[in-house]
C-alpha cells in the first residue's frame, strides 16, 4: 500500500510539473488533475469496473455532476489519464 501512495504522490506530483513542461501537449487544470489522481487511485485499488462518476466524486467529496464541469465525458476523463500515461517517462 505504501508503494501505490508513493506511486500517487508522483502522479500528482508529475502532472502538475507536466503543466509547465515545454513541449508537453497536456493542458490540465488543477481540478482535472484532482480529478485525474482520484480515478487513478480508484482503478488501482478497487479496479476499473469501480471507476464510476460516483465514486471519484464521493472520494473528492463534490458532486457527480460537479464533474461535467472539468470533463464532457467519462471517455473524456479516460482519454486524459491515458494521455498522462502515455507522456509518463520513466
Amino acid at each position: 500500500m505504501r508503494e501505490l501512495k508513493t506511486s500517487l504522490n508522483y502522479v500528482s506530483e508529475h502532472l502538475l510539473t507536466c503543466r509547465k513542461y515545454k513541449g508537453y501537449k497536456m493542458d490540465i487544470t488543477k481540478r482535472q488533475m484532482e480529478i485525474v489522481s482520484a480515478s487513478i487511485e480508484i482503478i488501482a485499488q478497487q479496479g476499473y469496473e469501480k471507476l464510476t462518476t460516483k465514486n471519484i466524486a464521493t472520494r473528492l467529496g463534490v458532486t457527480d455532476a460537479s464533474l461535467y464541469r472539468h470533463f464532457n465525458s467519462k471517455h473524456d476523463l479516460i482519454k486524459m489519464i491515458l494521455s498522462y500515461f502515455e507522456h509518463v517517462s520513466y
